[in-house]
């Protein structure tokens, strides 16, 4: 499986539009889902989206860091939250929009150094409970 540990999320970032950028706020959506879209494929390998293909790298990535602890607990949190006891369905969630750049940086320090920094877990955390 490949996972771009080193790709970096730029959907949701403040400085994708030009303060002269005449966009509506439903352009700047449109554009921000597309970036989305576009990192998820970085993230994955994948050429063009295909969610059955998608769903089986998730379910490698979720072989690969299911003995992390903190992503353990993160996972299991959402799966609660949705009244859901599959472990791959909290890590989908974590692919979600709203959630991709913080698990990305989670997941890719895990696959590169075993660990994840506090702040990062923090951040994802956070951003979790603040979407209850």
């Amino acid at each position: 499986m490949m996972y771009d540990t080193e790709h970096i999320c730029n959907y949701h970032l403040q400085d994708v539009f030009l303060e002269t950028d005449c966009l509506t706020d439903e352009d700047k959506d449109f554009v921000r889902n597309a970036l989305y879209r576009n990192d998820i494929l970085y993230i994955f390998s994948m050429e063009e989206y295909d969610e059955n293909i998608l769903l089986n790298l998730i379910e490698e990535l979720y072989d690969r860091i299911k003995n992390c602890n903190d992503l353990l607990l993160i996972i299991l949190q959402l799966t609660e939250k949705y009244n859901n006891k599959d472990p791959l369905f909290g890590l989908i969630i974590l692919h979600s929009f709203d959630y991709l750049h913080l698990t990305h940086k989670c997941v890719s320090q895990f696959l590169k150094c075993g660990s994840i920094s506090e702040t990062d877990l923090l951040n994802l955390k956070n951003t979790i409970n603040e979407n209850n």
